[in-house]
């Protein structure tokens, strides 16, 4: 078998960030003047008298006599009891090496714009760009660290400040090793913005049912703090076991074969992965699945049987547009990536097909998403904010099997079941896992579940559908 774990689910951790602006002063060196620096290069090697300066430069008498005050002004030269030119310990001091070129050791002031999330304070550079608050499960920074967040960076750039350099984020300061700046002075740090950044985290499965721990390789450069508030977060959420609940589910599907990868404790995901593996190859009317079904490969997986029946319909004459669903299910792990509203976008540009001078519309698309009522704004506002203003989402009740199972549908076409599973101690995340279907049979009974719901009533006079949200 040549996988050794599977991924379950994804999510995108959203890291509070913020961008301050830092000026500061820093001691680098610099080069000195064309006659100034071989004038001391030529003492360093050994003094000489002024007549012997004044031949090897071909300075008239005048010349000589401006270029060795202003040295002896500026405290570099003085002249031995034998009456030769030689540096001061002051224009030694200028020199790493016989033979090198002198430097003076300079005060100079500059400033950066640089971002650090503010869970660990780690620094993104002077160029990262911050993300959205949608499609992702939020992280809350220390509310004490946040209101002292300034003097916090103030600390980390000076300590990390020779890692910045290294990092290439002030490549204007960047000089050789031996004359790398260092700080003098922090003159002003200030808060100028906000937002998060995106963390994209992979839960995964080892083949003997084991679940794998998550991590976050190489996303900063101090991780711990970042991957203990990932941890709290997880706990928080807290899903509760509902294998009984999502056995029903199956029922309710006629399906008898996904449960035969469930234990009590565990899933048989090595022979899932090999009847998976065999449907695929096999181009089976049935195969199974496991992790969301946004994920790269279900998307993929959906992708392809769009572009099929597209080019299908494209050779016939006539056809009518056939009805695309998508029922989510309820709980807040699902959608917390951009792949989700990703995948619906790539949903809506197949459901147009063109012959070249005009498109026609393939299938309908509907998203129905469960919000508690038609008043409720704040899950409405979420729901349009992660999926976008668009005419194809749906409020419907919540409750659809109870909660725990996802439907993709095209009419006629293809169905995609999803169980969103939670077993007692098992991982930290629902497990998505069911079954892809060509089976015509299969499909009709699937689309007559999905729209008994949806266009059914949960009471008297309270439909389950609530309309177009972008109309609640």
């Amino acid at each position: 078998m040549e996988e050794s774990k599977v991924q379950y689910n994804e999510v995108d951790f959203l890291i509070p960030t913020q961008k301050f602006n830092i000026r500061f002063s820093y001691v680098t060196k610099k080069g000195l003047p064309f006659i100034r620096e071989f004038v001391l290069r030529l003492l360093h090697i050994t003094p000489v008298k002024p007549a012997k300066l004044k031949e090897f430069f071909d300075f008239n008498e005048k010349e000589l006599e401006e270029v060795v005050n202003d040295l002896v002004d500026k405290g570099d030269l003085s002249v031995s009891e034998e009456g030769d030119l030689k540096l001061t310990e002051q224009a030694k001091g200028y020199f790493d090496d016989i033979g090198s070129q002198p430097t003076l050791s300079a005060v100079l002031d500059n400033s950066e714009s640089l971002t650090y999330e503010i869970i660990g304070f780690n620094c993104l550079g002077p160029k990262h760009k911050n993300s959205t608050w949608k499609n992702g499960i939020a992280l809350k920074a220390d509310i004490e660290k946040v209101s002292q967040s300034e003097s916090v960076v103030n600390k980390k750039f000076q300590q990390e400040f020779f890692q910045y350099l290294d990092n290439g984020w002030m490549p204007f300061l960047t000089q050789d090793e031996k004359s790398k700046p260092s700080i003098y002075s922090i003159d002003l740090i200030k808060k100028v913005g906000q937002g998060p950044t995106r963390l994209n985290i992979n839960f995964e499965i080892d083949v003997d049912g084991t679940p794998v721990e998550y991590d976050s390789p190489g996303a900063f450069t101090d991780n711990s703090q970042v991957e203990i508030s990932i941890g709290q977060k997880l706990s928080e959420m807290s899903f509760t076991p509902n294998l009984e609940s999502v056995v029903q589910s199956m029922m309710a599907f006629d399906d008898k074969d996904t449960i035969k990868y469930f234990s009590s404790s565990s899933i048989d995901i090595a022979n899932l992965v090999l009847d998976k593996n065999k449907g695929i190859q096999s181009k089976g009317k049935r195969i199974p699945v496991f992790g969301q079904i946004y994920s790269d490969a279900s998307s993929q997986l959906i992708a392809e049987q769009l572009s099929n029946f597209n080019k299908y319909l494209k050779k016939s004459k006539k056809f009518e547009p056939r009805k695309f669903i998508w029922v989510s299910p309820t709980n807040n792990a699902w959608a917390a990536s951009t792949k989700a509203s990703n995948f619906w976008n790539t949903i809506e540009e197949h459901s147009l097909i063109s012959d070249g001078k005009q498109k026609q519309r393939a299938f309908t698309p509907e998203l129905y998403l469960p919000i508690s009522d038609k008043d409720d704004r704040r899950t409405i506002s979420k729901w349009i904010m992660e999926f976008g203003k668009k005419e194809s989402l749906y409020g419907v009740a919540e409750g659809f099997l109870n909660g725990n199972t996802e439907v993709v549908v095209l009419d006629g076409v293809f169905a995609y079941v999803n169980y969103h599973v939670v077993l007692a101690d098992y991982t930290p995340l629902p497990v998505p896992i069911g079954y892809f279907t060509t089976e015509p049979k299969v499909i009709s009974s699937i689309m007559k579940l999905v729209n008994d719901y949806v266009n059914g009533i949960s009471s008297f006079d309270n439909p389950n559908k609530f309309g177009k949200l972008t109309e609640l």
